[in-house]
């Protein structure tokens, strides 16, 4: 089979460290901090066993919680019309996750869309990922993408939704799958789908909108974990929608705002706010909160450990 990634650069996919820790794979480089994280428990564990490999103490307290929908029968809808999809464009793990559930319960799933709707560049069905969101679409063989021909993996250099609509191109009318998450509880819908969306449309892609899993907040209690926010080293971000959930949180429990409540001081401020990647960093400032680290490197949750550990070892002895 032909698998191809279009990243014209050096793919993170598989590695073990950023650059940053190359090198430096045998040191603790988080030893003795005290590590807060609000991430969802679809991939907690990930981040989690990371930041203990590099010695950290970690306080998971998550803010939002992230489940399926029912979407097998709108897949098979899709797939068996005239003009089905050219492909699918994931922008997360669990899109890719919902999609895959959606499939292994479909008794009469899908097969690959005929070639005929694609244009040249996309001679094969393509499936696109970001970062190393890829390894888990080749982990569950999604459309047979370890062994057939007619499909194709796209992976962005940049692990950002923008990027990967540059990746695509031009879309000449082809319409494209887009599971993306729908949002309940009272939290606000990222910009970053209707941006992707809108993005995909000005190349002249036609998305398919997909509710394929729901993010709710938590509860009015879920920041209680991580309190005192003061004795955290640093608190990490991984979507938007934690940072909402978490500010929520405080706002029920008459908490200040994460960063005003603890002046900076030689050491730096504590908690650190770190965002992972841009997006991320972007949808926390819009809820009031700058992040003071920003992972380079977005196509794994390495880069969130190189960031921080990089930032550390900046300030003064």
């Amino acid at each position: 089979a032909v698998v191809s990634c279009f990243c014209r650069c050096r793919s993170h996919i598989g590695m073990d460290l950023g650059e940053e820790g190359v090198g430096r794979k045998n040191l603790k480089r988080l030893e003795r901090k005290r590590i807060g994280f609000t991430t969802p428990a679809h991939y907690a564990s990930r981040l989690q066993n990371l930041l203990h490999l590099e010695g950290a103490a970690t306080v998971w307290a998550p803010s939002v919680s992230i489940q399926a929908t029912e979407t097998s029968c709108h897949i098979s809808s899709l797939f068996s019309s005239p003009a089905p999809p050219a492909g699918i464009a994931f922008t997360s793990r669990a899109g890719i996750q919902a999609i895959h559930e959606a499939l292994r319960r479909d008794p009469s799933p899908p097969g690959i869309p005929d070639g005929c709707h694609l244009a040249p560049r996309h001679t094969r069905f393509f499936l696109a990922a970001l970062g190393r969101d890829a390894e888990l679409v080749l982990d569950l063989d999604l459309f047979g993408v370890r062994s057939s021909d007619q499909v194709k993996l796209i992976v962005p250099c940049e692990s950002t939704p923008k990027a990967m609509v540059e990746e695509l191109g031009f879309g000449n009318g082809r319409s494209v799958l887009c599971p993306v998450p729908s949002v309940e509880g009272g939290l606000e819908e990222p910009p970053v789908v209707p941006e992707f969306l809108a993005h995909l449309a000005q190349n002249a892609w036609f998305p398919l909108r997909i509710d394929a899993y729901v993010t709710t907040w938590i509860g009015p209690h879920c920041a209680l974990p991580l309190l005192p926010l003061s004795a955290l080293d640093a608190l990490v971000f991984t979507s938007t929608a934690e940072v909402e959930g978490l500010l929520k949180s405080l706002h029920t429990l008459n908490i200040p705002h994460i960063i005003e409540s603890f002046p900076e001081s030689l050491n730096g401020p504590k908690p650190v706010i770190a965002a992972h990647g841009p997006v991320t960093a972007a949808g926390a400032a819009r809820f009031g909160v700058r992040p003071h680290v920003v992972s380079r490197n977005s196509s794994s949750f390495h880069g969130i450990v190189d960031a921080l550990d990089l930032y550390w070892r900046s300030l003064p002895s």
